[in-house]
């Protein structure tokens, strides 16, 4: 049986796909936590500041765990499979920021946030497809 295009053979581990989503919703929250942290320091910082700030390292946790993630990812799954997988992160972003950080998602910003996330898709669509002819063009040829 042959390996389908874009997914690369693995003898063991969870789907990249649900690891995929994990590292995307890793990635958003830590983006969240480290805006708060952030938000939540002194106005003239000192370097001990962010060495000592709780918050901050939870942030670089979530990132830590996304980066992690990430790698388990990229070794099951071509890049160009993978990478558009990341646009998940720009609607958890703007469903979770009004929530945890209190700020407005506009309309405006939403359309946004969907066209480029359709965006991302289609071209992630696109290039599976290409990669589905040429794996169908190398087959025909033998």
């Amino acid at each position: 049986m042959a390996a389908q295009p874009g997914l690369h053979r693995r003898r063991w581990g969870p789907p990249p796909l649900l690891v995929a989503l994990v590292a995307v919703l890793l990635s958003a929250e830590g983006d969240i936590q480290l805006a708060l942290a952030l938000r939540t320091l002194p106005a003239h910082p000192s370097f001990w500041s962010y060495l000592s700030h709780a918050p901050l390292w939870l942030a670089v946790a979530l990132l830590a765990g996304h980066f992690f993630s990430w790698l388990y990812v990229l070794s099951c799954l071509e890049l160009s499979v993978a990478v558009p997988l990341l646009a998940g992160t720009y609607i958890f972003n703007a469903l979770l920021a009004p929530w945890q950080l209190g700020e407005s998602v506009s309309p405006r910003r939403w359309l946004g946030t969907l066209v480029l996330t359709l965006g991302v898709v289609l071209v992630s669509r696109s290039s599976h497809a290409s990669v589905l002819e040429s794996s169908a063009d190398e087959t025909a040829a033998q």
